[in-house]
């Protein structure tokens, strides 16, 4: 990574022989790590792993392998076990797998996440903690948008091609020379979709619940018009109206925007981060990786959140900031104890504060705030929070030791068109990678958003070790499209191999290599215990005592070193103590 090092004068040996040990090494190599045969600082192998200062093992099933998998389980197996499967295809069709290492790939990131919050208590004088990663954990943690449906009853049933449970029109379109995605989530969308395609408002179609009701006919209409035009004509006119759309790329024609065809790693550092006071207290060995580290959360729904909870279980404080009456996804059902499933299972272990920031008395607790924080996460659409006054280089220029991370769909310096995972998963070639035999189809969980969620603390905690070795706070450019380039690149084609597909009495199952593996539905995959026993699916109470299911971090660590997940608190709970506890921690 040019300019920025944080890794630098570490050796990192890959023993692993699996893909998830290759990503991770190469993660580490571009923060600045040198890669070796030999005698190393990181050493990445398989259980029982010897050597070097931080030992990470990878398999599919953790040192204890008590997940039902074959120790050489390969991603056919990871994803018809943990749940891939079961979300990805048509309603009425076969479950599809995805011809990448997905699993792998994330698991490659987890992994070196792990090392660099393996490698903040080694640099603070503490023992190095074993680092035990399970693919299978892995796997499972990708699917916290289904929790919340599982728990209300829901078992099966989650697969529903490029089409969204709720909203409509959501699907791929035949165009005069390929395909367009095009995601509508709103009444408002659907308006400005009608003035686009030159229809006239079709009663039954004037909300979201009649669109949803009749899908068909919402798809004919619009079949009908992007039909007739080609797909650059379509994604122009959408995007004009502010409606996501985007083509259905090959992962070749989406590397081809790179240079040489390979797209580099997704963490960027950029601009140039001004130097602070560095800061020499010796601190201790902390209780929890990011114990005493300071974060402030903006944004909605699922990659920023995600990056959020993922830092919050390393142990550091996360103050969500949310608008008056809290973030809209509080809403969203089912809903138990009063409390959204799928807000509760990004949102645990935080506290709250609402902020109108484009309110001046606002603005100016959120200054305070920033000026207490070591980190800002945010998800906001581009450039939302340079209108207000707070873009990276008016905060980083006030507060430079302070690490400010943007998720955004294209990045700082890419489109400004409205960006939805859907979107994303065509744009970047990863569709393309789900096995064909039908109209184009998503994979069943938001890879792109949970693919920039998992970027975001493997960022932050090498901006913060940058930081612990010059003083300079950093600018972290995240880009959802970048993100998910690079992870089709690295899980690459032809990871299958082959094999057939069954239907029996049980359901569907997969078969290769001389192995049958049943595609589990996600009841069943909620329902292993083996969840429990490694800490990545918790039981927590609401204030009512109703059960909320949550996820914990996969990062394979000592549970020591992980916090117990808590569930969040109602919007602006914690405004009191968040300010008064920071401005004492100053």
């Amino acid at each position: 990574m040019a300019g920025a090092s944080p890794l630098a004068g570490l050796r990192v040996a890959d023993g692993s022989g699996r893909l998830a040990g290759a990503v991770s090494a190469g993660l580490l190599a571009e923060l600045g790590a040198e890669t070796v045969e030999g005698e190393a600082d990181v050493v990445l192998g398989a259980p029982g792993v010897r050597g070097g200062t931080i030992r990470c093992a990878i398999s599919p099933a953790g040192a204890a392998g008590d997940a039902g998998l074959p120790e050489n389980a390969s991603e056919l197996c990871l994803q018809a076990w943990g749940g891939l499967m079961a979300t990805t295809g048509e309603a009425d069709g076969p479950p599809r797998a995805v011809d990448a290492g997905v699993i792998e790939t994330f698991g490659g990131v987890v992994a070196a996440t792990a090392v660099l919050a393996a490698l903040r208590m080694v640099d603070a004088g503490g023992p190095a903690p074993e680092i035990d990663i399970a693919l299978a954990d892995v796997s499972v943690g990708l699917l916290g948008s289904f929790i919340a449906q599982v728990l209300d009853g829901k078992r099966d049933g989650f697969r529903d091609g490029c089409r969204h449970p709720i909203c409509a029109p959501w699907n791929a379109y035949a165009t005069a020379d390929g395909s367009v995605m095009l995601c509508s989530s709103s009444d408002a969308h659907w308006r400005r979709l009608l003035e686009v395609i030159g229809a006239t408002e079709d009663p039954r179609l004037a909300d979201m619940a009649g669109r949803h009701a009749h899908m068909e006919v919402v798809d004919a209409l619009v079949e009908g018009w992007a039909s007739g035009v080609s797909t650059g004509a379509a994604i122009t006119a959408l995007s004009r109206a502010g409606i996501p759309a985007g083509p259905i790329r090959t992962p070749a024609a989406a590397l081809a925007e790179f240079a040489g065809g390979r797209c580099p790693s997704p963490i960027r550092f950029t601009g140039a981060a001004v130097a602070g006071a560095r800061d020499a207290t010796r601190r201790g060995v902390p209780a929890l990786p990011l114990s005493g580290v300071r974060v402030l959360e903006v944004g909605p729904f699922t990659a920023g959140p995600l990056a959020g909870r993922l830092l919050s279980d390393l142990g550091a404080d996360v103050v969500k900031v949310e608008p008056p009456g809290g973030e809209v996804s509080r809403r969203w059902t089912p809903r138990f104890g009063g409390l959204s499933g799928y807000f509760a299972t990004y949102n645990a272990g935080k506290r709250s504060i609402a902020l109108d920031l484009g309110e001046a008395g606002d603005q100016a607790v959120f200054r305070r705030l920033l000026g207490r924080a070591d980190v800002l996460v945010q998800n906001l659409k581009t450039g939302a929070l340079d209108r207000l006054g707070f873009g990276a280089d008016a905060v980083l220029a006030a507060h430079p030791r302070l690490i400010y991370c943007s998720i955004s769909g294209y990045g700082a310096d890419g489109p400004r068109d409205p960006a939805l995972d859907t979107v994303i998963q065509a744009s970047s070639g990863m569709m393309a990678r789900v096995e064909q035999g039908g109209p184009p189809c998503k994979i069943g969980f938001s890879v792109g958003d949970l693919m920039a969620g998992h970027l975001g603390p493997l960022a932050v905690l090498a901006a913060l070790r940058l930081r612990d070795q010059t003083g300079a706070g950093q600018h972290i450019d995240l880009s959802m499209q970048h993100g998910l380039v690079w992870a089709t690149q690295e899980g690459g084609a032809g990871r299958l191999g082959p094999f057939r597909r069954q239907q029996t009495a049980e359901g569907w199952a997969v078969m290769e290599q001389g192995r049958t593996i049943r595609v589990r539905e996600l009841g069943d995959v909620f329902d292993d215990p083996l969840l429990k026993r490694h800490g990545v699916l918790r039981s927590v109470p609401s204030d009512d005592g109703t059960p909320v299911r949550v996820l914990g971090a996969p990062y394979g660590l000592p549970a020591h070193l992980i916090r117990p997940g808590r569930l969040i608190g109602e919007a602006d709970a914690d405004r009191d103590a968040v300010l008064r506890d920071w401005a004492e921690a100053a």
